[in-house]
């Protein structure tokens, strides 16, 4: 009999969505609870029909090309001891390897921030994603030859590969200097701030994903 009576009674918490609505002349009794649920917990085809789909759709390419590059970023680092053996580096020049692309970020970030202000964002920003992306892929096929491993230093295919790394630095630079500002001047306020942070939270997804998969490579 508890049980029956439990089952056909609606839980305290739902109750205020049953009571129907007040006769004329009535005030409404405030129900804090229900109306936080309201605001928490909007309804969808609501919110599907508020949003504006081509910023929706900037974002998610944004922050997905972010996250592909801070996994190119430290992908070197799970593949260091590989490149080492390829080009039969040292450490000192496989430290390098990061340095390199390190300054020609470094040195190139504020130029593209400058440029920004002044000319197109996006032919910039497009230009630095297709320069990172032809670099990175002319590196993936390189290989050190036989006959200059024992060069080190002197070796040309450990330098060439240097430099693709460096070329792939200055794309990454105008990549992070111009894609916040695309993003900070399609929104205001705190949705300006939420999606900055979504797009900054693929830093640390990245750059974990960029180590995990070149160590498995």
């Amino acid at each position: 009999m508890a049980a029956a009576r439990l089952a056909g009674r609606a839980r305290a918490e739902d109750e205020d969505l049953l009571v129907p609505p007040p006769s004329p002349g009535r005030e409404e009794p405030i129900n804090t609870t229900r109306d936080a649920n309201r605001f928490m917990f909007p309804s969808i085809t609501s919110w599907w029909r508020h949003l504006n789909k081509g910023k929706a759709v900037t974002v998610i390419v944004l922050v997905y090309v972010n996250l592909i590059n801070y996994m190119d970023r430290l992908t070197i680092a799970g593949i260091l001891d590989d490149v080492k053996k390829e080009f039969n580096a040292n450490n000192a020049m496989g430290g390098l390897l990061q340095t390199a692309f390190i300054v020609s970020y470094m040195i190139f970030a504020p130029l593209f921030g400058y440029l920004g202000d002044r000319y197109s964002r996006k032919a910039i920003m497009a230009a630095g994603v297709f320069l990172w992306s032809i670099f990175t892929l002319i590196g993936s096929f390189m290989s050190g030859r036989p006959e200059h491993l024992e060069k080190q230093w002197g070796n040309p295919d450990f330098w060439a590969f240097l430099g693709c790394r460096a070329m792939v630095g200055i794309g990454e630079a105008s990549y992070s200097t111009i894609a916040p500002t695309i993003i900070s001047d399609m929104f205001v306020k705190d949705m300006r701030s939420k999606m900055l942070a979504l797009f900054y939270f693929a830093i640390p997804v990245g750059s974990g994903l960029g180590y995990i998969v070149g160590s498995e490579t």
